[in-house]
Protein backbone atom coordinates (compact mmCIF):
# COMPACT_ATOMS: atom_id res chain seq x y z
CA UNK A 1 0.00 0.00 0.00
CA UNK A 2 0.97 3.78 -1.16
CA UNK A 3 0.88 6.15 1.25
CA UNK A 4 -0.34 9.54 -0.27
CA UNK A 5 1.94 12.29 1.23
CA UNK A 6 -0.12 15.17 -0.26
CA UNK A 7 -3.07 14.12 2.10
CA UNK A 8 -1.06 14.11 4.66
CA UNK A 9 0.05 17.36 4.47
CA UNK A 10 -3.06 19.08 3.40
CA UNK A 11 -4.59 17.11 6.48
CA UNK A 12 -1.68 18.56 9.11
CA UNK A 13 -2.15 21.89 7.14
CA UNK A 14 -6.13 22.12 7.75
CA UNK A 15 -5.37 20.82 11.84
CA UNK A 16 -2.80 23.98 11.88
CA UNK A 17 -5.39 26.49 10.02
CA UNK A 18 -8.19 25.22 12.31
CA UNK A 19 -6.05 25.46 15.26
CA UNK A 20 -4.96 29.13 14.17
CA UNK A 21 -8.14 29.91 13.94
CA UNK A 22 -9.68 29.21 17.51
CA UNK A 23 -6.23 30.84 18.98
CA UNK A 24 -7.11 34.02 16.92
CA UNK A 25 -10.44 33.86 17.87
CA UNK A 26 -9.64 33.86 21.85
CA UNK A 27 -7.20 36.67 21.17
CA UNK A 28 -9.67 38.79 19.55
CA UNK A 29 -12.13 37.96 22.15
CA UNK A 30 -9.69 39.31 25.09
CA UNK A 31 -9.32 42.34 23.33
CA UNK A 32 -12.35 42.57 22.25
CA UNK A 33 -13.41 42.69 26.25
CA UNK A 34 -10.05 44.70 27.33
CA UNK A 35 -10.80 47.77 25.42
CA UNK A 36 -14.50 48.25 26.02
CA UNK A 37 -13.09 47.89 29.90
CA UNK A 38 -10.74 50.60 28.80
CA UNK A 39 -13.49 52.62 26.98
CA UNK A 40 -16.04 52.95 30.26
CA UNK A 41 -14.20 55.46 31.80
CA UNK A 42 -14.16 58.20 28.72
CA UNK A 43 -18.11 57.41 27.99
CA UNK A 44 -18.78 57.45 31.68
CA UNK A 45 -16.47 60.92 31.89
CA UNK A 46 -18.79 62.23 29.26
CA UNK A 47 -22.16 60.98 30.66
CA UNK A 48 -20.66 62.49 34.00
CA UNK A 49 -20.66 65.94 31.95
CA UNK A 50 -23.94 65.66 30.22
CA UNK A 51 -26.06 64.58 32.98
CA UNK A 52 -24.66 67.78 34.96
CA UNK A 53 -25.93 69.81 32.33
CA UNK A 54 -29.32 67.62 32.38
CA UNK A 55 -29.44 68.76 36.34
CA UNK A 56 -28.34 72.19 36.01
CA UNK A 57 -30.82 73.03 33.36
CA UNK A 58 -33.54 71.08 35.12
CA UNK A 59 -32.49 72.64 38.62
CA UNK A 60 -32.96 76.36 37.56
CA UNK A 61 -35.89 75.61 35.53
CA UNK A 62 -37.73 78.34 33.83
CA UNK A 63 -35.34 80.44 35.23
CA UNK A 64 -32.45 79.41 33.68
CA UNK A 65 -33.99 79.25 30.41
CA UNK A 66 -35.56 82.17 30.38
CA UNK A 67 -32.06 83.67 30.52
CA UNK A 68 -30.69 81.96 28.10
CA UNK A 69 -33.53 82.97 25.82
CA UNK A 70 -33.27 86.71 27.16
CA UNK A 71 -29.32 86.95 27.24
CA UNK A 72 -26.64 86.47 24.68
CA UNK A 73 -23.90 86.53 27.33
CA UNK A 74 -26.01 83.69 29.02
CA UNK A 75 -25.94 81.34 26.02
CA UNK A 76 -22.08 81.89 25.28
CA UNK A 77 -21.66 80.95 28.86
CA UNK A 78 -23.58 77.89 28.71
CA UNK A 79 -21.53 77.27 25.27
CA UNK A 80 -18.30 77.58 27.40
CA UNK A 81 -19.69 74.96 29.48
CA UNK A 82 -20.07 72.43 26.74
CA UNK A 83 -17.49 73.03 24.45
CA UNK A 84 -15.60 70.85 26.72
CA UNK A 85 -17.16 68.00 26.15
CA UNK A 86 -15.82 65.38 24.52
CA UNK A 87 -15.49 61.80 24.39
CA UNK A 88 -11.78 60.92 24.48
CA UNK A 89 -11.70 57.16 22.84
CA UNK A 90 -8.39 55.42 23.34
CA UNK A 91 -6.08 55.27 20.30
CA UNK A 92 -6.64 51.70 19.88
CA UNK A 93 -10.19 51.93 19.32
CA UNK A 94 -9.64 53.74 15.80
CA UNK A 95 -6.70 50.86 15.23
CA UNK A 96 -9.22 48.34 16.04
CA UNK A 97 -12.79 49.69 15.45
CA UNK A 98 -14.07 46.46 13.98
CA UNK A 99 -13.23 44.25 16.35
CA UNK A 100 -16.61 44.94 17.88
CA UNK A 101 -19.71 43.72 16.44
CA UNK A 102 -22.14 45.24 14.14
CA UNK A 103 -24.95 46.60 17.63
CA UNK A 104 -21.80 47.66 19.62
CA UNK A 105 -20.24 49.64 16.89
CA UNK A 106 -23.88 51.15 15.68
CA UNK A 107 -24.50 51.98 19.28
CA UNK A 108 -20.73 53.97 20.19
CA UNK A 109 -21.52 55.89 17.02
CA UNK A 110 -24.78 56.85 18.16
CA UNK A 111 -23.61 57.88 21.25
CA UNK A 112 -20.75 59.65 19.81
CA UNK A 113 -23.17 61.49 17.01
CA UNK A 114 -25.57 62.78 19.71
CA UNK A 115 -22.36 64.30 21.85
CA UNK A 116 -21.76 66.02 18.45
CA UNK A 117 -24.98 66.89 17.58
CA UNK A 118 -25.48 68.86 21.40
CA UNK A 119 -22.83 70.21 21.02
CA UNK A 120 -23.60 71.72 17.36
CA UNK A 121 -26.46 72.84 18.61
CA UNK A 122 -25.62 74.72 21.70
CA UNK A 123 -22.17 76.81 19.62
CA UNK A 124 -25.41 77.20 17.31
CA UNK A 125 -27.41 79.39 19.72
CA UNK A 126 -24.56 80.60 21.38
CA UNK A 127 -24.02 82.55 18.01
CA UNK A 128 -27.49 83.72 17.31
CA UNK A 129 -27.65 87.42 16.25
CA UNK A 130 -29.14 89.72 18.77
CA UNK A 131 -31.58 90.50 15.93
CA UNK A 132 -33.07 87.00 16.55
CA UNK A 133 -36.59 86.64 17.13
CA UNK A 134 -37.99 84.85 20.19
CA UNK A 135 -39.46 82.37 18.41
CA UNK A 136 -36.18 81.41 16.62
CA UNK A 137 -34.60 81.65 19.98
CA UNK A 138 -37.48 79.35 21.53
CA UNK A 139 -37.25 76.69 19.20
CA UNK A 140 -32.73 76.71 19.54
CA UNK A 141 -33.48 76.45 23.16
CA UNK A 142 -35.61 73.81 22.70
CA UNK A 143 -33.55 71.51 20.71
CA UNK A 144 -30.91 72.21 23.29
CA UNK A 145 -33.01 70.55 26.10
CA UNK A 146 -34.03 67.64 23.71
CA UNK A 147 -30.27 67.18 22.37
CA UNK A 148 -29.38 66.92 26.48
CA UNK A 149 -32.07 64.42 26.94
CA UNK A 150 -30.72 62.20 23.58
CA UNK A 151 -27.21 62.18 24.47
CA UNK A 152 -27.51 61.14 28.12
CA UNK A 153 -29.77 58.31 26.17
CA UNK A 154 -27.12 57.13 23.88
CA UNK A 155 -24.23 57.45 26.23
CA UNK A 156 -26.18 55.56 29.06
CA UNK A 157 -26.77 52.78 25.90
CA UNK A 158 -23.54 52.94 25.12
CA UNK A 159 -21.76 52.77 28.49
CA UNK A 160 -24.11 49.69 28.88
CA UNK A 161 -23.13 48.05 25.75
CA UNK A 162 -19.26 48.26 26.79
CA UNK A 163 -19.84 47.46 30.70
CA UNK A 164 -21.94 44.13 28.48
CA UNK A 165 -19.07 43.63 26.12
CA UNK A 166 -16.21 43.97 28.36
CA UNK A 167 -17.76 41.69 31.16
CA UNK A 168 -15.69 38.75 31.92
CA UNK A 169 -17.53 35.80 32.16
Amino acid sequence: MKIDWTAIAAGIALFIWIADKFQRSRERSATRRLLAQIMTSPIGNARLEVVKIRFGLAENGAEQLQDLASSRDARVDFWDQVKSLNVDLPPQFYDKADIFDSSTTRTLALALSAVNELRSIVRMTSELAASATDDEVYAHIRTVGEKVVAADAALEHAFDELIRVGRVS
